[in-house]
């Protein structure tokens, strides 16, 4: 019990003197005038914000205090000097002649305050000031910045998964709707003869294995031919051609090869409602 009692004692003796009491800290007040309070022999630091640099510091009894500034910090010291009388006696700090002020113009602020000397004892080391508001603010701009990246994070996952949406509805596979295709071929145009030819009731598909080469691919009109608007698919071992409409009558030409296509089910089974894409999703639009 007795070993309890000291341990208890001992850490109680070195919390005490963890704390100095020649170390202060003052909350910043534009209009408050602070004191600092020095003695013979020592200095005395005054600490501002890491963000300020001291431009200048002033005494009113410059003969009795030397001061000097680097970066954000002040030091302060009472000095001693000769009198200018005929005695010419040297005349040491005290606290009644050496009562005086400051002034400290930083970057950022300007500060007032009173130069002491101690009579006491109670002198300080250190007086550094602390900026609830500054911290604050601080505190402010940090909680708005992560909520701007988090705002910006949702934005750019909301636009990965509407980049994706879109992206499968566009490879999304068709489901055929007609089979109904009649074939004839001119001689030596087995190159360009399709595997097989379907429509899902918008676009049309002309599968070709790797050994054949894609045609260009026109549509049969009273009064001539007009080639029409395709783009490349692969599906499996095959390369698909999709003709973005239904046509009743189709050329495939390479060269002097033909290859005439017939759509058998057309207008059989339509569509409910036209579309222009393969999936009702997406819209197309012809910019010109």
């Amino acid at each position: 019990m007795k070993r309890i009692i000291l341990l208890v004692c001992v850490f109680t003796q070195l919390f005490v003197y963890a704390k100095d009491g020649r170390i202060k800290y003052l909350t910043f007040e534009p209009d408050e005038i602070f004191t600092v309070k020095a003695t013979s022999g020592y200095i005395t630091v005054l600490e501002f914000a890491k963000s300020e640099t001291v431009i200048s510091a002033a005494t009113g009894f410059k003969e009795g205090w030397d001061i000097g500034a680097m970066g954000n910090y002040v030091h302060v010291r009472p000095v001693g000097f000769t009198s200018k009388n005929q005695s010419g006696e040297e005349i040491e700090p005290n606290s009644e002649d050496w009562r005086t002020n400051i002034f400290i113009q930083t970057s950022k602020r300007t500060y007032l305050g009173n130069l002491e000397v101690s009579k006491n004892g109670d002198y300080q080391y250190r007086i550094t000031f602390k900026y609830p508001q500054d911290e604050a603010e601080r505190r402010r701009q940090k909680a708005e910045a992560e909520k701007k990246r988090k705002e910006a994070e949702k934005r750019r996952r909301k636009a990965e998964a509407e980049k994706k949406r879109i992206h499968d509805e566009l490879t999304k596979k068709t489901v055929p709707r007609n089979w109904n295709y009649l074939l004839k071929k001119n001689e030596n145009s087995d190159e360009i003869i399709p595997d097989y030819v379907y429509d899902d009731g918008t676009f049309t598909y002309f599968g070709f294995n790797k050994t054949k080469s894609f045609p260009a691919i026109f549509e049969k009109e009273a009064e001539g031919e007009s080639l029409l608007n395709t783009h490349t698919e692969k599906s499996n071992d095959y390369n698909v051609l999709v003709v973005h409409q239904l046509i009743k009558l189709i050329y495939l030409r390479k060269g002097d090869k033909l290859v005439a296509i017939l759509n058998k089910g057309y207008g059989v089974n339509p569509q409910y409602k036209y579309q222009n894409t393969i999936n009702k999703n997406i819209k197309r639009e012809i910019i010109q």
